[in-house]
């Protein structure tokens, strides 16, 4: 769908129109937007909910719920609002849906949490026998059926996460159903690419049915510092696997925290090697976040990143315009969070395979020197 040449408003998204987001029991337009739990998709479409967002929308003011977005742009940096053509204001169709199928995932990355990885679940309950919870957005038939009779037939673009989607059995259900359904229907993941196979099924063998597949390969560090960042995840299996399918890798969707901040410059230039760009986007605030390090280290860390990547111009404005504002802006809990990183690394470092700050020796001295 092309682009609006006029919008309605400055304010204006057409992702309440065009878009819808499913994951558990809940829809939203976005992935930016928290879901709303709704019994069917047909409630939530006639919902007074969406049918605010998009009132304010076209009179040009800002809906609460867009708040991610309001924010990103006030930063002066990219947000995920679009305006693609609406055909029908009044009668839309559903071209563009993003779904996670479930929590299930084999890794249990730092910066997540157990809502979204199972295996963050099973960390929580060697902590303290809580009880780990799965949730499946399509374990109900009637919401089976809804999506696979209301929402995928129209489609131009389908995206999926999780969790972890190629370990999902809903994802080996849709590639194998999907083609007699919709045939111009287009896909995209965000992935770990940990496991190209599913219950010995080799998944990119059913990508060719589809007009096309792209896949973002979720990875934040270089080497050790992805292992252990993304704990149950190896460099050496990652890197192989996005040469593997590296047709379908349009970049690398990577996360840095503290944890692979000196390791995203390997990353970078493995990706410049291998002709795979990498996206750097930002964790929220908290005590992962890079912000809480001391501006001499956050400067120097910028001055040598200018320096290793002056010859690639369009990478470096990427860090410019995004990351390097981030990371240089100082947060008001500065000091709680500085502590709450040091115990919750004394607390991963038990359950690593390795230790932080072996691997990243530029932070020794800044991590020994936190008191509790």
């Amino acid at each position: 769908m092309p682009e609006m040449k006029n919008p309605p408003s400055k304010t204006f998204c057409s992702r309440p129109w065009n878009d819808v987001f499913v994951v558990n029991k809940g829809y939203s337009p976005c992935c930016m937007i928290k879901t709303t739990e709704f019994d069917s998709y047909q409630e939530y479409l006639s919902s007074d909910y969406l049918k605010s967002i998009k009132k304010s929308l076209l009179a040009g003011e800002r809906h609460p719920a867009c708040q991610v977005c309001w924010d990103q742009e006030d930063s002066k940096v990219w947000s995920n609002r679009v305006a693609i053509e609406v055909e029908d204001f009044e009668n839309p169709k559903t071209l563009y849906a993003g779904i996670d199928f479930s929590n299930t995932c084999n890794l249990a990355c730092q910066m997540c949490s157990p809502y979204l990885s199972t295996s963050w679940g099973k960390r929580l309950n060697k902590r303290n026998g809580s009880k780990i919870k799965v949730w499946n957005t399509l374990s109900n038939p009637s919401k089976k059926l809804e999506f696979y009779k209301e929402i995928l037939p129209n489609l131009l673009h389908l995206g999926m996460s999780g969790g972890e989607p190629f370990q999902s059995p809903d994802n080996l259900e849709l590639l194998k159903v999907a083609p007699r359904i919709n045939r111009n229907l287009s896909l995209f993941y965000n992935s770990n690419v940990t496991n190209l196979y599913f219950k010995g099924e080799y998944i990119p063998k059913y990508f060719k049915k589809f007009t096309n597949v792209t896949v973002a390969a979720s990875v934040d560090g270089f080497g050790l510092a992805n292992d252990y960042q993304r704990l149950n995840s190896k460099w050496e299996t990652v890197a192989k696997n996005m040469l593997e399918i590296k047709k379908y890798v349009t970049y690398i969707h990577a996360t840095p925290t503290i944890y692979t901040l000196f390791s995203l410059g390997d990353l970078i230039q493995w990706g410049i090697d291998h002709e795979i760009p990498v996206d750097v986007y930002m964790i929220n605030n908290g005590p992962l976040h890079p912000t809480i390090l001391p501006r001499e280290i956050k400067t120097r860390y910028i001055k040598d990143m200018i320096k290793r990547f002056k010859s690639h111009p369009h990478i470096l404005n990427q860090l410019k315009n995004v990351f390097f504002k981030s990371i240089l802006q100082e947060t008001p809990n500065k000091d709680k969070w500085t502590r709450e990183f040091k115990r919750q690394t004394i607390v991963n470092n038990r359950e690593a395979p390795i230790q932080f700050p072996d691997f990243a020796p530029e932070l020794k001295s800044w991590y020994d020197s936190i008191l509790l």
